[in-house]
């Protein structure tokens, strides 16, 4: 009874009011109801960018850790590529290949750039076994082949032996590479013998030379 009797007063006092003050108050309280639903959309709208904000740092944390965890894969992969470039470049260097003259090259020859090195990588891999077994069919490309050069050094070998010189192989340093060289027997250096034998061409064709200025000049 004391409830709604309360109510009952309550609804009769705002009669009263809005029959003193009309559409003022009116106006007042629909613009109350429309603060209160504004400040109510506010208070959902800071909630979910709350909400978003705490998504955003687990994902942050989540995407630390794993540049944490890949970094040293990164890293190891930067320094193959490196070391992968300037093996490149020891192939020339060594003159065991030369750069293809469309490929930008430095003053020594190498590829200037890792693209031209890219570049180059792949037209000595053309037609060359590809997927996952890649390096361990070219090893064993590399095994044979090194098997078939040291028979033809021994055969070489026995073949200057009659003028004190023999072919020896010799490791490139910091690679798996082999040079042949020709030498004395015993010495510990020796003359490239890639070099040896354009020195002998070059000889051979400056006596064929002479020979034939002799023979034309004869009476």
């Amino acid at each position: 009874m004391k409830a709604g009797l309360a109510a009952t007063k309550m609804v009769a006092h705002v009669a009263k009011i809005r029959e003193l003050y009309g559409t003022e108050y009116q106006e007042l309280f629909e613009e109350r109801q429309n603060l209160a639903s504004q400040l109510q959309q506010a208070k959902d709208a800071a909630e979910t960018l709350l909400t978003e904000r705490q998504t955003a740092e687990v994902d942050a944390v989540r995407a630390r850790s794993t540049l944490e965890g890949i970094e040293p894969h990164r890293a190891e992969a930067e320094r193959r590529r490196d070391h992968s470039l300037r093996l490149l470049g020891r192939l020339v260097d060594e003159r065991l290949a030369t750069l293809p003259d469309d490929l930008p090259a430095d003053e020594s020859g190498r590829p200037a750039n890792l693209t031209a090195g890219l570049s180059w990588a792949y037209r000595l891999l053309a037609g060359k076994p590809s997927g996952p077994e890649r390096l361990n069919t070219l090893v064993q490309n590399r095994n044979r082949a090194l098997v078939a050069l040291e028979n033809s050094v021994r055969t070489a070998s026995a073949a200057l032996a009659r003028f004190n010189r023999q072919v020896v192989l010799v490791t490139v340093e910091d690679t798996e590479w082999r040079r042949a060289i020709i030498a004395e027997p015993d010495a510990t250096r020796g003359d490239d013998l890639d070099l040896a034998l354009q020195a002998l061409h070059a000889s051979i064709a400056q006596l064929e030379e002479d020979l034939r200025g002799r023979w034309s000049n004869r009476p």
